[in-house]
C-alpha cells in the first residue's frame, strides 16, 4: 500500500477519489499552458491560470458519465495523463496507492490479492473468487476459484477508478466490496499522435531496471475510422538471493505488453470498438523472501504468466436512451514451481488456465429529466483449471487435475428520481444472479492410482438491492446515506478435501456483504479545498474461511486446504481524504482509511480454534495512510519544474494458520517516494525518482508455512525518466 508521487503533475489519490484538479490530472494544466503559450501568452501566466482552482473529474462508475463530485460512492481514481509520466509500470503498483486498498503477491502464482476495506478472499490460493470486481474496459476479469487479479501496463490508459463498498447492484457476484475499472485511451478519429517514455533505475541489493513504453495513434479513415497501439517491454532486476543453489538476485522478470484499440463512428449515433491485449511476465521467482533477502530453496521458482483479453463494443444512441453491447474473452495461462517444503528436493509444479466469454446489453437513460435510469442483462461462461504435479515428492506424491465451471447470468436496473429543482436524488436498484457451477477433479497416486472424483455441480442464486438518498445543499456540497450488498457465489469442495475429511465438509455456500454508509463530498476556499468523508457499517455473512485437513503417511503428513463457512465479520469503517492548495505553487494531499472488521463468533476448522471471537479476518489492514506534497514553479517561459514527495503507510495484517496459534503477524509498512521533474512546452520532460528510500523491507504479508518468508517490497531504487509526446 503507496500513497505516492507520480509524474511531474500531482495525482491526488483522495480517500474517497477527490482527484479532480488540473494540477491533479496533468492533461489540463499541459493543455492550458501550450493553448495559451500558442496564443503569445507566457507559460508562466498560464500555468499560475491553471493553479488557482480544482477541475472536475468525469467518472462512469454508475455505467453513464459524470461529475466524481455527485456520484455517492467512496472513489479514488488515478488519472491516466500522470500515470504516463509516473515512475511505475503495472496496475499492480498504482493500486497499492489507493487508500483503503491493501495488496499482495501470492508467492505461488505470481498473481496480486486486494482487499477494499479490510475485506479479502481466504489465504487459500484455489478456495473461492476474489472480492474485488477487476474489469478491463468492458472485459470482466473474473475467476471461478482463483481468488487473485492479473496485472496490467500502466501507460496510455484514459483512468482507473476504484470504487470501494458493495456494486452488486450494477457490477455483480465478485464486486462483493469494490470495483477496479481500466479504461485504456480511445482512439482518436481525427489527429496523429506519438510518445513514448525510457526509464533507467538501479535497485540496492539488485542491479539495473529497465523500462520503455510507445504509443502510436493513427486516423484511417479521418472522423470516422482510427487504431491505438501501444508496446511496452521491462527489465527488472532481482534482489534476492538463493544460498542453497549458489544462486543471485533469481527474482528478476521481464514484462511484455502489446495492446491495440480500433474506434470507429460511422454514423453520429453509432460507435464501434475493438480491443485486443496482450500480457506476459516471466520471472524467477516472486518477491519472497527473509528478512536477510535470501530465500531457502534449492532450485529457482520459475513464474510465467501470460494474459489474452478481445473486446467488442458496440453503442447506439437513440434519442431518449443508449444502447449498449460488450462482448469479450479473456484468456490466461500461468505455470508456477513451488519448493515446498523450503529446502527439500520436493517440488510443486502449478499450471492454471482460465478462459471466460461474456456478453452484456445494457440500456442507459440520457437527458435532463427528473428520471434517469438503468437496465441490462449479462451472460458469462467460465472455466478454470488447477494441475498440480508432485508425483517425485517423497511425502505425499501425486498429482492432481481440477476442472472448476461456472454459467451464470444476470438482469439488473436502477432507477433514479430527482426533486426540489435536482437538489434532492433518490436512487433504488435491484440485481437478480444467478449461477450453475461445478467441480471436477481426477487425482493419480504415485505408483499410478487414478481417482476420479466425478462432476459436483451446484446451483446458486442472489438478489442484491440498492438504495440511495443523495442530497445537495449546495453546487459545491453533497450529502449521501446509502445501503447496498455484495455477493459472491459458492461452490463445491474439490475432491481431496472430501477425501480425507471423510466426506464431513459440506459445499460452500454464498456469502453475502451488507454495507450502510453515509458520505459528504465538496469543494471551499473558491475550489482550492475539497474533500471526501465516508462513515460506513460492514456485516458480511457467511464469511469463506479456510478448512484443513491433515493427513499422516509414512513420511510424515501433508495438509489439505479446502473452504468452510464462519457465521460472519462485522465493523466500523470510515474513508477520508482531503486535497488543497496551500499557496501558488503548492498543493497538499492527505488521506487515512480505517476498518474495525472483526468475527462476530469463534471460527474452528477440524476441531482447531482458527479464529476468535473479535479477532481481525486475515489478510486486511486495519489503518492505512498517505500524504502528498509537491511544489512547482516555473523556469523561463518554457520550462516548468516540480518538486514532489509521498509517505503513505500501512498497517500489520494476520496471516492464519492450521490453527490460531500458529496464525502470523505482519510489519507495519512505512514507504517515501521523492520526484523532481522538469518539464518543457516542447513536449519532453526528465524526472529523477526515488522509490522506497527509507528501503523499507518489512514483512507484507508472512508466507504461511515458509519458514519465515514474507512477500516484499522493491528495495530503495534511483532512476532517470525521459517522456517525449508529439502530435
Amino acid at each position: 500500500m503507496n500513497m505516492r508521487r507520480i509524474g511531474p503533475q500531482l495525482v491526488a489519490v483522495a480517500a474517497a477519489g477527490v482527484t479532480s484538479a488540473a494540477w491533479a490530472s496533468g492533461e489540463g494544466q499541459e493543455n492550458i499552458r501550450i493553448a495559451r503559450a500558442a496564443a503569445g501568452e507566457s507559460a508562466t501566466s498560464s500555468a499560475r491560470e491553471a493553479q488557482k482552482s480544482l477541475e472536475e473529474v468525469i467518472v462512469s462508475a454508475q455505467k453513464r458519465e459524470e461529475n466524481i463530485q455527485d456520484v455517492p460512492i467512496s472513489i479514488s481514481v488515478l488519472n491516466g495523463a500522470a500515470l504516463e509520466k509516473s515512475t511505475v509500470s503495472t496496475l499492480k503498483d498504482v493500486l497499492r496507492t489507493v487508500p483503503g486498498v491493501a495488496g499482495y503477491e501470492n508467492g505461488q502464482a505470481g498473481l496480486t490479492k486486494f482487499a477494499v476495506r479490510g475485506v479479502t478472499s481466504n489465504v487459500s490460493l484455489f478456495n473461492g473468487s476474489s472480492t474485488v470486481g477487476y474489469y478491463f474496459e468492458e472485459v470482466p476479469f473474473a475467476f471461478v476459484r482463483f481468488p487473485v487479479s492479473p496485472d496490467a501496463n500502466a501507460y496510455d490508459l484514459q483512468r482507473v477508478e476504484v470504487l470501494r463498498g458493495p456494486q452488486g447492484t450494477l457490477y455483480g457476484a465478485n464486486s462483493l466490496n469494490g470495483v477496479v475499472r481500466i479504461l485504456a485511451k480511445d482512439a482518436d478519429l481525427k489527429q496523429f499522435d506519438l510518445k513514448g517514455r525510457a526509464t533507467v533505475s538501479s535497485t540496492r541489493y539488485g542491479g539495473e531496471n529497465y523500462r520503455a513504453d510507445a504509443a502510436i495513434n493513427v486516423p484511417i479513415v479521418k472522423g470516422k475510422l482510427a487504431a491505438r497501439a501501444v508496446v511496452g517491454y521491462a527489465e527488472d532486476s532481482g534482489w534476492i538471493d538463493l544460498p542453497a543453489a549458489g544462486l543471485e538476485d533469481t527474482n528478476d522478470g521481464e514484462l511484455r505488453n502489446v495492446r491495440l484499440k480500433v474506434n470507429a463512428q460511422p454514423t453520429d449515433n453509432m460507435k464501434i470498438e475493438l480491443l485486443g491485449w496482450q500480457y506476459r511476465d516471466e520471472r524467477g521467482s516472486s518477491p519472497i523472501s527473509r528478512d536477510d533477502r535470501t530465500e531457502p530453496s534449492i532450485f529457482p521458482q520459475a513464474i510465467d504468466n501470460q494474459i489474452n483479453v478481445y473486446g467488442a463494443t458496440l453503442t447506439y444512441d437513440f434519442p431518449a436512451f443508449t444502447v449498449l453491447s460488450a462482448t469479450s474473452l479473456l484468456k490466461f495461462r500461468g505455470t508456477s514451481n513451488l519448493n515446498n517444503p523450503p529446502g527439500s528436493i520436493e517440488n510443486l509444479l502449478t499450471l492454471l488456465e482460465a478462459e471466460s466469454v461474456s456478453q452484456e446489453f445494457r440500456l442507459n437513460s440520457h437527458g435532463d429529466g427528473p428520471y434517469r435510469w438503468s437496465i441490462g442483462a449479462i451472460y458469462r461462461d467460465s472455466e478454470d483449471r488447477r494441475f498440480q504435479d508432485a508425483m517425485m515428492n517423497i511425502s505425499f506424491p501425486g498429482n492432481s487435475d481440477n476442472i472448476f465451471t461456472s454459467a451464470s447470468y444476470a438482469v439488473f436496473g436502477e432507477l433514479t428520481r430527482s426533486l426540489l429543482d435536482q437538489k434532492l436524488m433518490l436512487t433504488a436498484g435491484v440485481r437478480y444472479f444467478e449461477d450453475r457451477s461445478a467441480s471436477n477433479e481426477i487425482a493419480t497416486l504415485n505408483p499410478a492410482t487414478e481417482i476420479p472424483f466425478g462432476v459436483r455441480r451446484s446451483k446458486f442464486d442472489a438478489v442484491t438491492p440498492r438504495f440511495v438518498i443523495t442530497y445537495k445543499p449546495a453546487e459545491e456540497i453533497s450529502l449521501y446515506a446509502s445501503y447496498s450488498q455484495g455477493f459472491r457465489s459458492g461452490f463445491a469442495q474439490i475432491g481431496d478435501v472430501l477425501r480425507f475429511s471423510q466426506g464431513l465438509a459440506p459445499d460452500v455456500k454464498p456469502d453475502r456483504l451488507s454495507n450502510y454508509e453515509i458520505g459528504t463530498k465538496g469543494s471551499l476556499l473558491d475550489s482550492r479545498l475539497s474533500y471526501d468523508f465516508a462513515l460506513y457499517y460492514i456485516d458480511w455473512k457467511d464469511t469463506v474461511q479456510v478448512l484443513t485437513t491433515t493427513v499422516s503417511n509414512p513420511a510424515g503428513t501433508s495438509t489439505f486446504f479446502g473452504a468452510i463457512n464462519s457465521k460472519g465479520v462485522e465493523g466500523i469503517g470510515s474513508d477520508l481524504g482531503v486535497n488543497m492548495r496551500v499557496g501558488e505553487g503548492w498543493r497538499l494531499g492527505v488521506t487515512v482509511s480505517w476498518n474495525d472488521l472483526h468475527f462476530s463468533e469463534d471460527v474452528f476448522s477440524g476441531g482447531n480454534l482458527l479464529f476468535p471471537r473479535d479477532s481481525r479476518p486475515p489478510d486486511s489492514s486495519e489503518l492505512t495512510a498517505g500524504a502528498d506534497i509537491g511544489y512547482s514553479f516555473n523556469i523561463g517561459s518554457d520550462f516548468t519544474t516540480e518538486i514532489a514527495a509521498g509517505a503513505d503507510y500501512s498497517s500489520r495484517i494476520m496471516v492464519a494458520g492450521p490453527t490460531a496459534a500458529t496464525s502470523m503477524l505482519g510489519d507495519d509498512i512505512v514507504r517515501v517516494n521523492l520526484t523532481f521533474t522538469l518539464s518543457s512546452i516542447g513536449g519532453w520532460s526528465v524526472t529523477l525518482f526515488g522509490d522506497n528510500l527509507t528501503d523499507e523491507y518489512g514483512r507484507v504479508r508472512p508466507a504461511a508455512g515458509l519458514l519465515g518468508q514474507s512477500d516484499r517490497l522493491r528495495p530503495r531504487t534511483f532512476g532517470l525518466q525521459l517522456d517525449y509526446g508529439f502530435n
